[in-house]
């Protein structure tokens, strides 16, 4: 069941899918609302969440959540890049370089609720 979707840019795509197998409702509304603060601490990817490629696209699975999410390819380029060795600075200069039309100021405050949802739903950490 498809319980949220968010727009990573203004255009109206969506970058990222979460779906449950269980009969919850849950929403990333509050990153949305309220965004933290980051760091300059390097993101990593939860060690217990199972990736797929599929084509430009990632799958996701929470088994401790028992969630998945669908990133699009700008979401799954981000995913990518928490890698331990990106901060959230880079990953904002790293996905600029890939969409050089769309505006920095943008780009960081997309990423910013994108990397905010993600630690929310614990599927990347710093």
């Amino acid at each position: 069941m498809l319980v949220a979707g968010v727009s990573l840019w203004r255009d109206g795509s969506a970058w990222l899918s979460v779906h449950t197998f269980r009969d919850e409702y849950f929403s990333a509304q509050g990153a949305l609302v309220a965004v933290e603060r980051l760091g300059p601490d390097e993101l990593r990817q939860a060690d217990h969440v199972d990736a797929w490629v599929i084509d430009d696209e990632v799958v996701l699975y929470d088994p401790r959540r028992a969630r998945m999410h669908v990133c699009n390819a700008t979401a799954a380029l981000i995913w990518q890049l928490c890698d331990g060795e990106h901060d959230v600075d880079s990953i904002v200069a790293e996905v600029a370089a890939h969409y050089p039309a769309v505006s920095p100021t943008a780009i960081a405050a997309d990423v910013a609720v994108l990397v905010a949802t993600m630690r929310a739903e614990e599927i990347v950490s710093s």
